[in-house]
């Protein structure tokens, strides 16, 4: 093989498998031809203290506004990519960056916190970090928008963006309030996060959503299943005193795609390989009282399907796959893709 398409195949693989950068992009110098650009600390009811990035349009009367989560690299991206194709667009928006008190593009433990919704049992044990979506949420609506509105006024069109996990927290968002922006995107959801039943179990159950939602990915994207046959000792979990037959159930079907536990008479556990295992659980856990069911991880088209299902108008929920991108090189398309539904 030619020596320099082994260097390019193992660049690209090294980059589809690379951690983000934690390196914060700069804002160019062009910028400030285009945008007022300022920056706030904020804080939410509890202290905890957040960056506020805003850039108001200089030469744009339209007051549409763009919230992006991860606002400290996010924000300077975005400004970049319109800068780098200004007549691209004909109706920027306020873009307003949403970034966390650290100077890390990306810190883990802060975004974990703030992004992603509380999980039941056993599982935030497995998903630990997280459970701080509502409080994030209530910083954003009750004390974030409103002032933006004492600040620029009203607008007409809001839209939040969210990538990865950010992304997780823009379907928690829709879940619980959809009515506070007009527009979403969800680019890249990390949907194996608790195994997404918190997102099936919120979606199938909302009705007559009137906002547009995009969801994106990188066609090179592959959804993140875990194949581990027994991650969890089950004998560890049987032998402890909170054990209850609920939890196992609920454990045997997220964790198990093929495989599925099955009791015997003498209450010792073994594998059934059957195909019909969804059957096999119902069997197993239909003596539940208030049990809700649990499927493998959805994926980014599920969503989308229960998305439409609950809209009032199925055309609003719409789906982009950015063709040859990967979960991170995606991210720019994403930024653009959500510009361009604020100006229809």
């Amino acid at each position: 093989m030619n020596k320099n398409y082994l260097w390019i195949i193992l660049f690209l693989i090294s980059y589809t498998f690379a951690k983000p950068s934690q390196e914060i992009p700069a804002i160019k110098p062009e910028a400030n031809e285009v945008f007022y650009i300022s920056s706030i600390n904020m804080s939410n009811t509890r202290g905890k203290i957040y960056k506020i990035h805003i850039a108001l349009p200089k030469h744009n009367k339209d007051k549409n506004i763009f919230y992006t989560l991860d606002g400290n690299v996010f924000f300077p991206m975005l400004l970049n990519l319109i800068i780098t194709n200004k007549k691209g667009f004909f109706k920027l928006p306020i873009i307003v960056g949403i970034g966390h008190n650290s100077p890390l593009a990306f810190d883990r433990n802060l975004r974990t916190k703030d992004y992603l919704p509380p999980l039941e049992g056993f599982l935030q044990s497995e998903f630990s970090g997280g459970g701080g979506a509502s409080e994030f949420l209530e910083f954003i609506t009750k004390k974030l928008q409103p002032f933006i509105y004492k600040s620029f006024g009203k607008p007409q069109k809001e839209l939040l963006f969210g990538h990865s996990f950010g992304g997780i927290f823009v379907l928690y968002a829709i879940m619980n309030n959809w009515e506070k922006f007009t527009h979403y995107v969800s680019a890249s959801p990390s949907l194996w996060w608790g195994y997404g039943g918190f997102v099936r179990n919120g979606l199938i159950n909302l009705k007559n959503i009137n906002a547009k939602i995009l969801l994106t990915r990188g066609s090179l994207e592959t959804q993140k299943l875990d194949t581990k046959q027994n991650p969890i000792n089950i004998n560890d979990i049987i032998k402890t005193k909170d054990f209850k037959k609920r939890d196992f159930c609920y454990y045997t079907l997220q964790w198990q795609r093929i495989h599925i536990y099955k009791y015997n008479k003498n209450n010792s556990i073994f594998y059934d390989y059957s195909k019909d295992f969804i059957e096999e659980f119902k069997e197993i856990c239909k003596d539940i009282k208030n049990h809700k069911k649990t499927y493998p991880t959805p994926t980014i088209k599920e969503v989308l399907n229960w998305l439409q299902l609950s809209s009032i108008n199925p055309n609003n929920i719409s789906f982009l796959e950015f063709k040859n991108k990967t979960h991170g090189s995606s991210i720019p398309n994403a930024l653009i893709s959500g510009i361009k539904i604020l100006e229809e």
